[in-house]
């Protein structure tokens, strides 16, 4: 069984209503065989933006992104599509940290008319490690940037 583990950036809105551009996504794929958990390959795209072509300052000092960064970047189907030839045909769970990157994920896979079978075994370790750690909501615990 392999692990996805990703995680994704996106652009920083100041408004809700907008859908952000996703403009990283990074993955580990992590074998279990017989209890040996093993990494098995790494993952790195960014994305060139589709809704908003230039990426603001806020956008930069929050992800790191920079515009030089994404304006030769394959856009999101492409981008999609090599990530779902990397994940091949074998069993896997999907795992991140918060919900907020399946929320954008399949936004986007709507918005581009990408099909949504590969997204299976979705797993929100951010639930998992609160609940574990005593925990209700997700707001209990966070990640911190530094």
């Amino acid at each position: 069984m392999n692990y996805i583990i990703f995680d994704m950036e996106f652009t920083v809105l100041q408004k809700n209503q907008y859908i952000a551009d996703i403009l990283e996504i990074g993955a580990i794929k992590i074998n279990d065989e017989g209890g040996h958990l093993s990494n098995v390959d790494l993952f790195h795209s960014y994305v060139r933006p589709n809704n908003y072509k230039t990426i603001t300052n806020q956008t930069t000092e929050f992800t790191g992104i920079t515009q030089e960064q994404v304006n030769g970047a394959p856009t999101f189907n492409e981008v999609v599509t090599n990530f779902k030839r990397w994940l091949r045909d074998s069993p896997y769970y999907m795992c991140v940290w918060g919900p907020d990157d399946k929320q954008q994920l399949v936004r986007h896979c709507a918005l581009h008319k990408v099909e949504l079978e590969w997204i299976q075994n979705y797993n929100d370790i951010q639930l998992m490690f609160t609940r574990l750690q005593g925990g209700d909501t997700v707001s209990d615990m966070g990640s911190k940037r530094h």
